[in-house]
Order: C-alpha cells, then structure tokens, then sequence
C-alpha cells in the first residue's frame, strides 16, 4: 500500500509521462520503488515508463510476485515471453 507521499510521487511521475517527460517520470518512479520495493501500483507504472522489453519483463515478474493473482499482468507476462521466445 503506497503512502500519501507515495500516492503523489507516483501522481507525478504519471504527469511527467504524459508531458513527454520519460526520463523524469522513471526517476521518480524509481525512487518510490526505493522506499516501497513492494508497491504493485509503482511497479505498474514502471512498466509503462520503461524504455525496453527488457525493463518492462523485469517489471512484470516483479508484479506477478507482489501481486499475481490481482495484478491482470499474468496474461500480459505470458504473451511477452511467447513473443520474445517463440517457439521453434
């Protein structure tokens, strides 16, 4: 569960995004995630933040293991791994 504090940082990056602003928006998120590495919520952001496949596989897996059951992020995590690892 993110703080007050956190609840507005996460208000902020979410702004800086949407203001074309990546970069910032992943250093704010990143330091939410510092304080509260258990943060589904600010690990979902970052996963929409991230600039790779890779970073948003990291952020997923980090998600379905705060999270699994509830995040919705199960199929999401499936398909990308098919996608990037398709079968012979």
């Amino acid at each position: 569960m993110a703080t007050p504090e956190q609840h507005d940082r996460i208000e902020s990056a979410i702004h800086a995004f949407r203001t074309q602003q990546p970069a910032l928006a992943r250093e704010i998120i990143a330091s939410v995630l510092i304080k509260n590495p258990d943060n589904a919520e600010a690990w979902n952001w970052a996963c929409e933040f991230s600039a790779t496949t890779a970073e948003k596989m990291i952020c997923l897996h980090r998600i379905l293991a705060i999270d699994g059951e509830d995040s919705g992020c199960n199929s999401i995590f499936v398909t990308s791994v098919n996608i990037l690892n398709p079968a012979p």
